[in-house]
C-alpha cells in the first residue's frame, strides 16, 4: 500500500472487489520487491475459482457461457473495481452485445424483459438448461404469460396453450407482431391450427398422424423428384429440416442452412483438406442443390456444366480461344471434385496424375534421368493452363522470348552483365538447349553438353579435329567446366576471370605466387601463352617453347646476355632453368639448383662455352 497509494485511491471507487476493499492485495498477488510487474498467485481462472467455486464449469451443466468455458473471467469482469454491479466491465446489456449481434435484439417489437437486462431469463455462467436459461423454457415463459388468462386465449385464437412457446415466438425481438418468428407456417397465419391438430373445444391435442405424414397433405410429393430425392424427403422426415410452426430461417428451416446441412454432410469440415469449394466452406449448400431433390444430377439446380458456369464464366474456362478438351466439353468433373479435396483447386488427384490419365505419352518421360522440377512434382499447371490458352500446348505464357521460363528463373537475369549474355539466353530461346519436361542429360539439356554447344560452335569443332593435343574439358565435351551456359561478366562467358578459371584445375602453377614472384603473362592471362581448346604444341602452347619465350626475351639483347653471365643460351633451354609461371625469387629460377650453377660457375661443366 505504501508504494501503490495512487492505486488504492483509484480502486476504492464504485463496486470494489472484496480483497481490494479489505486491502488484502496478497490474496491475489505475490509481493515483488524491487522487480516491478504484476505477479498473480495463480493463473486465471484458478485464482478466481479459489473464492468463486460456485460458478466453475461442471460436468452436469447443459450449457456454459463461452468465456467461463475458456476460463476467461476478465472477458466480463474487472479485477479491482467497476462502476457496474458484479464488477462487470460495462452495463450488462452492452457487455452482452460485445459478442451477441445487437441487431437481433433491437427489432420493431422487443420482449419486455430485455429492458431489465439479459439476466431476467439467462444465467451468466452455467445452467442445467439449454442456452443458459434460468429454468425450463416453457416454465420461464409461463411465469409471466399465464396460460389460463383470457388475454392469452385471445392472442392464440381462443386456444388454451400450455407450452412449446419457442416453436412460434422469438424470445428476444421480432419485426412481426406478437414476437412471431420471421417465417410463420401458413395455417398458423390463417388461424387454422385444426388443419394439423385435433382438438375438442379450445384444447390442443397432438395430431392423430405424425407431423411428417401431415406435411404431404398440402405439400404433395412431385413424382419427378423420386430419382434424386434428398434422403429425409425419401424417408418422409420433413421435420428433420423444417419447423412445423415458425422459424427465423427461410422455408421454416429449423436452423440456418449453413449449419443444418453439415449435421449430416461432413464436406468442408475435414481439416486435412487443402481446398474447399467456396459455397461448401460457407455452408451454402443451397447455392448448388435443391433442398428436396430433383429427378437427376444429385439434386443439383442445373446440369453440372451449367451450374459451374454460374460462378466460373465459360469464356474464361474453356469456351475462349483454344479450350482444353475437358473444359471445352464442360466436363468439369473429369478433373475436379465438387466439395473438397486434399489437392489444390478441388482437383481429384495431383494435377500431374490427372494429366497423365489422358496424356499417357508423357508418362514414360518421368523415367528419364533429368526432370524439370514442376514436371517431377506433377505440377503441370505451373506451365500449362488447364482450361484454355492462346499459346501452344496451353502454356500460361509464351516461350518465344523465355517469358514462361523466367517466371521461375528470373534470378538468371541478374547474373550476366549487360551485353555479356549467351546469345540463346539473351534471345529467350530456352528450348533450344533445354527440354520442357525431361531429358537424359544434366539440367534437362536436350543433348550432352558438348554436343549441344558444338551445334552452334561448329567452327571450333572443325578446328579441334585437326589438332594433336586437346584440352581435357573440351575432349570430354564438358564446356561448363570453363564457361557459363547463360552468360557471364567475363569474356567468352568464362565462369571466372583469368587466370582464376584455369587455376580451378591447375592450382599447382600458383604455388609460389603468394610469397614469391609471378611470371607476368601467367598472372594476367594464361591465354597469352596457351591455347584454350587445343593445339599442336606440348601443354597447348601457342607456338614452340623457344619461339614463345623469345617473343618477349630477345636473345640479342645486352640485358639478356648480362643476366646469363655473358652467355646467350638458345630458347630451347629456357625451361631447364626457369619456371614459366612463378618462382620463389626474381629470375624465376627453380628453387632447387645445381651447386656450380647456383654459384654462376657454368664453365665448371661447360669449359670454353660462351653461348
Amino acid at each position: 500500500m505504501d508504494c501503490h497509494a495512487d492505486m488504492v485511491a483509484k480502486f476504492q471507487q464504485g463496486v470494489v472487489h472484496a480483497p481490494v476493499r479489505d486491502k488484502n492485495c496478497d490474496a491475489c498477488h505475490l509481493p515483488h520487491g524491487i522487480i516491478g510487474g504484476t505477479f498473480l498467485r495463480q493463473e486465471k481462472p484458478e485464482l478466481c475459482l479459489r473464492c468463486h467455486q460456485a460458478v466453475a464449469p461442471e460436468p452436469g451443466a447443459v450449457s456454459s457461457h463461452e468465456p467461463v468455458k475458456k476460463g476467461n473471467c476478465s472477458a466480463c469482469h474487472a479485477s479491482h473495481n467497476s462502476p457496474h454491479p458484479r464488477l462487470l466491465l460495462k452495463e450488462q446489456k452492452e457487455l452482452c452485445y460485445g459478442c451477441h449481434d445487437r441487431a437481433l435484439f433491437e427489432k420493431k417489437n422487443v420482449h419486455a424483459p430485455l429492458s431489465q437486462g439479459c439476466a431476467a431469463c439467462h444465467t451468466p455462467h452455467k445452467s442445467k438448461q439449454p442456452r443458459l436459461l434460468v429454468q425450463e423454457a416453457d416454465s420461464l415463459c409461463l411465469k409471466c404469460h399465464e396460460s389460463g388468462k383470457e388475454s392469452m386465449r385471445k392472442a392464440h385464437q381462443g386456444y388454451l396453450l400450455k407450452g412449446n412457446c419457442l416453436s412460434c415466438h422469438n424470445p428476444h425481438a421480432s419485426d412481426n407482431k406478437g414476437l412471431l418468428k420471421a417465417v410463420v407456417h401458413q395455417p398458423i397465419v390463417a388461424g387454422q391450427c385444426k388443419r394439423c391438430h385435433d382438438g375438442t373445444g379450445t384444447d390442443f391435442v397432438k395430431p392423430a398422424q405424425k407431423a411428417d405424414a401431415l406435411c404431404v397433405q398440402c405439400h404433395k410429393k412431385d413424382q419427378t423428384m423420386l430419382v434424386g430425392q434428398h434422403q429425409p424427403v425419401k424417408e418422409g422426415k420433413c421435420t428433420q429440416c423444417h419447423s412445423v410452426h415458425a422459424s427465423g430461417e427461410p422455408a421454416l428451416l429449423v436452423m440456418p442452412a449453413t449449419t443444418l446441412c453439415l449435421k449430416c454432410h461432413t464436406q468442408g469440415k475435414k481439416s486435412a483438406m487443402q481446398s474447399v469449394h467456396a459455397p461448401v466452406k460457407k455452408g451454402d449448400c443451397l447455392a448448388c442443390h435443391f433442398g428436396h431433390g430433383q429427378s437427376k444430377n444429385s439434386g443439383l439446380k442445373a446440369k453440372p456444366s451449367e451450374l459451374c458456369a454460374q460462378c466460373h464464366p465459360r469464356q474464361q474456362y474453356g469456351a475462349g480461344q483454344r479450350g482444353h478438351s475437358p473444359a471445352a466439353k464442360n466436363e468439369c468433373a473429369t478433373c475436379h471434385t465438387p466439395h473438397e479435396s486434399k489437392e489444390k483447386s478441388l482437383l481429384l488427384k495431383r494435377d500431374g496424375e490427372i494429366c497423365v490419365g489422358c496424356h499417357q505419352q508423357v508418362d514414360e518421360q518421368l523415367a528419364r534421368f533429368s526432370l524439370h522440377r514442376p514436371f517431377a512434382a506433377g505440377e503441370c499447371s505451373r506451365c500449362h493452363n488447364p482450361h484454355q490458352g492462346s499459346e501452344k500446348a496451353f502454356l500460361v505464357k509464351p516461350t518465344t522470348r523465355g517469358e514462361l521460363c523466367l517466371t521461375c528463373h528470373a534470378n538468371l537475369l541478374k547474373k550476366p552483365v549487360a551485353g555479356k549474355g549467351h546469345p540463346p539466353f539473351q534471345e529467350g530461346a530456352c528450348l533450344g538447349c533445354h527440354g520442357a519436361h525431361s531429358t537424359e542429360h544434366d539440367f534437362v539439356q536436350i543433348k550432352k553438353p558438348g554436343e549441344l554447344c558444338l551445334q552452334c560452335h561448329a567452327t571450333t569443332k572443325k578446328e579441334m579435329a585437326e589438332k594433336k593435343n586437346i584440352h581435357e574439358p573440351f575432349k570430354a565435351q564438358q564446356c561448363g567446366e570453363c564457361h557459363l551456359a547463360h552468360g557471364s561478366s567475363q569474356e567468352k562467358h568464362l565462369a571466372k576471370k583469368k587466370p582464376d578459371v584455369c587455376l580451378t584445375c591447375h592450382p599447382e602453377i600458383a604455388i609460389h605466387w603468394q610469397t614469391g614472384v609471378v611470371h607476368s603473362p601467367a598472372g594476367k592471362d594464361c591465354g597469352l601463352c596457351h591455347e584454350a581448346h587445343g593445339g599442336n604444341q606440348t601443354v597447348l602452347l601457342k607456338t614452340a617453347p623457344e619461339k614463345l619465350c623469345n617473343t618477349c626475351h630477345k636473345g640479342d639483347d645486352a640485358r639478356y646476355a648480362k643476366a646469363h653471365s655473358g652467355m646467350t643460351p638458345s630458347g630451347k633451354s629456357c625451361l631447364s632453368c626457369h619456371d614459366p609461371h612463378g618462382a620463389p625469387a626474381k629470375g624465376l629460377l627453380y628453387p632447387v639448383q645445381h651447386a656450380p650453377f647456383k654459384q654462376g660457375s657454368c664453365k665448371a661443366c661447360h669449359p670454353g662455352r660462351n653461348n
